[in-house]
């Protein structure tokens, strides 16, 4: 069992604490903190252009719970300094950036802040976004467990020069477990396909241009009693989803157990990141097991030297993955447009392609995947028919 025990060490250390202060008489005072200090950037007095940089170095006082806790920060960011939550009629008047961090050292990525701007100013074109400086404010979440409230900090003015990003990519979820993938629960970045297996897009489904949230799927056979959880990014647990004692699913909680279903079968997982809240039903499918697939396009020449998939691993299995090199972008026009496709053998008996890259949901046939140069971990589902391709 994979447990992040932050709540175990909340405990361990209020126990202690406690004891101490008992011969005392001052037992500790488990009141949560209503601020902490997130200090000033030196680059406050200045205007940061967002396309010139990587990332914005945050730094912040430990909040003070009292006792020695892990902490896990999350940037908020307001355009007006107003911080008031969403209702059933009116929207939320800040963004939180999706990244989280472990340590008072923050670095949010630059793109992310840039992003989250666009989307509160409701700017959907590049000839919206001004040409001038403008001011934004942040302000940092702490959260120790889904047993206290979070903890805000003050708010910080910065000045910044916006510019247009691309949309982002749909930011899915990954499946990891005794019985996901090779059953090792690694989780880093090369585990992609091999240990950590992503949730499918959804069809019909709108992902957010900004931070990529959506509804994302999984239908897999699992056996009973082996536990698994979700990660939503590869190498960093405290982003995840595990299960309560009372078998309701709990989210960015390191002391939740593993997820079990209680019978053999096939079920689907169904993940909203955008409500928070995940779903795993019984599903009907007998699908036909495959015993190769391949990668094969204009890059190798349509079958003179194909890549060979290999199968992530687990009761049947239809998740496949390998790595691959394109040296030149697909070129999609003329009457023969270049790309690449999946295959099961040399015959084409079962092939699938797609319109998107670097994801997309596949179709039989389907077109040919418009390829970009460079090095990537490609997964493929041939169950949810949906394809990643993970830069490297």
């Amino acid at each position: 069992m994979r447990n992040i025990v932050n709540i175990m060490m909340l405990l361990a250390s209020v126990t202690f604490f406690w004891a101490c202060e008992t011969d005392n008489d001052h037992p500790i005072a488990l009141t949560p903190p209503d601020t902490f200090v997130l200090n000033v950037p030196p680059y406050a007095s200045i205007v940061t252009d967002l396309q010139k940089s990587t990332t914005l170095a945050l730094t912040c006082s430990q909040p003070e719970y009292g006792f020695t806790a892990a902490t896990t920060y999350s940037v908020q960011v307001s355009l007006n300094n107003t911080w008031n939550a969403a209702t059933d009629t009116t929207s939320a008047t800040y963004e939180e950036l999706a990244a989280l961090f472990t340590t008072a050292q923050l670095n949010p990525n630059a793109i992310d802040l840039d992003k989250t701007i666009i989307k509160l100013s409701g700017w959907t074109a590049a000839e919206e976004v001004p040409d001038k400086p403008m001011d934004v404010y942040i302000r940092l979440k702490a959260v120790v467990s889904t047993l206290m409230p979070a903890a805000y900090s003050n708010s910080v003015k910065i000045t910044v020069l916006p510019f247009y990003t691309a949309d982002a990519l749909p930011a899915t979820y990954y499946l990891i477990g005794a019985c996901i993938g090779d059953g090792t629960w690694t989780n880093t970045q090369a585990a992609i396909g091999v240990s950590l297996i992503p949730l499918s897009l959804m069809e019909n489904q709108e992902y957010d241009k900004v931070n990529g949230t959506g509804v994302f799927v999984y239908t897999g056979y699992f056996p009973a009693g082996q536990g698994f959880k979700l990660v939503g990014v590869p190498g960093f647990w405290p982003e995840q989803w595990g299960q309560n004692a009372d078998g309701t699913f709990a989210h960015n909680d390191g002391g939740s157990s593993d997820i079990t279903v209680a019978a053999d079968g096939w079920y689907t997982v169904t993940l909203n990141t955008v409500t928070n809240e995940l779903n795993i039903a019984a599903a009907s499918a007998n699908p036909s097991d495959f015993s190769a697939m391949q990668l094969v396009g204009t890059f190798e020449g349509w079958g003179a030297n194909p890549i060979q998939m290999t199968n992530a691993g687990g009761t049947h299995s239809h998740v496949w993955y390998a790595d691959v090199t394109f040296d030149a972008d697909a070129k999609t026009s003329g009457d023969s447009p270049e790309g690449c496709k999946f295959r099961t053998d040399d015959a084409w008996t079962n092939n699938w392609g797609g319109d998107n890259f670097p994801y997309s949901l596949a179709s039989t046939p389907g077109n040919n995947i418009p390829y970009k140069a460079g090095t990537y971990r490609v997964v493929f589902n041939d169950l949810d028919q949906c394809y990643f391709f993970f830069a490297k």
